[in-house]
């Protein structure tokens, strides 16, 4: 009696399997559907992507010890998961592996990239030339502008202490303002005389030791047309030719006049000025 079955107890209830509701499905069935699933999903990747796929999932793996490459590695000390080299200083991972793609060939990419940073560079180089171009021309530019204007103040200081000594005419035609100069002085190149026809009027005569008007003070009594205004074969001079006749206009103001452009005084004499002035350079006046 006792090997009988109880069909009464839950005994029986527990070995029935927990099926769900829904169509039967056979294990063959249930089989050839996953296959077909995977047949499906790996036709969708083509023969690229599946090598790519295989290529990573091969590179995530670990060599092994088995492998005759880190039986090797471990002879000579290595330790999996410390850099290479004697203090473990070295890559800890393995150098990746880049596959090119398309059609470019081994070494193009490289290639590529090299004459992109060169030209890049020349372009670099080309610019940085071109800046200093630049400011060396604008400097030049900026002295040349300067030592006009300086150079049209000391013809102002000229042709006033000329005609403060009753000289009606310059004694180069470069010593005057361009437009104050008579025509006939331009036209026959005379030069020196006493005469003062030609103008409109004479300024009285200015008292030792005056301070003559300085560049900023110029610029507000003339119009900047009038500071301009030059004759166009001075105009066109270069830089040198200026400088040169600037110095001659100082050295003129100095020997004839006892005045310091730079000190912008008139001395009462010729040595007065060499015991006060600095020097005859601007450098000696700062």
């Amino acid at each position: 009696m006792d090997d009988e079955v109880d069909y009464m107890s839950d005994a029986i209830l527990n070995e029935i399997e927990d099926v769900k509701p829904g169509l039967f499905v056979s294990r063959d069935a249930q089989r050839q559907r996953t296959v077909e699933a995977n047949r499906r999903k790996n036709k969708c990747l083509s023969k690229s992507e599946k090598e790519i796929h295989h290529l990573k999932e091969g590179l995530k793996k670990k060599v092994g010890p088995e492998n005759k490459g880190f039986s090797l590695l471990s002879k000579m000390g290595y330790v999996p998961g410390k850099g290479l080299g004697k203090n473990a200083t070295g890559i800890a991972d393995p150098v990746s592996i880049e596959i090119p793609q398309g059609r470019e060939g081994l070494g193009f990419t490289s290639e590529k990239n090299e004459r992109m940073i060169f030209r890049k560079n020349l372009e670099q180089q080309i610019q940085m030339a071109y800046k200093d171009e630049f400011r060396s021309t604008m400097a030049v530019r900026f002295r040349q502008n300067r030592l006009n204007r300086q150079l049209d103040v000391a013809r102002r200081i000229c042709r006033d202490l000329d005609l403060k000594e009753l000289i009606g005419n310059p004694v180069h035609e470069s010593f005057w303002p361009v437009d104050l100069v008579p025509t006939e002085v331009i036209d026959n190149g005379k030069c020196g005389s006493i005469s003062s026809n030609g103008f409109k009027s004479v300024k009285d005569r200015l008292p030792v030791r005056t301070v003559l008007p300085q560049e900023d003070d110029v610029n507000e009594d003339f119009p900047d047309n009038d500071l301009a205004k030059l004759d166009s074969k001075h105009a066109n001079c270069d830089y040198t030719s200026i400088q040169k006749n600037f110095i001659q206009l100082l050295d003129y103001l100095r020997n004839r006049h006892n005045y310091c452009f730079w000190c912008s005084l008139q001395y009462p004499n010729q040595s007065e000025l060499l015991e006060q002035c600095p020097g005859e350079d601007e450098d000696q006046h700062e």
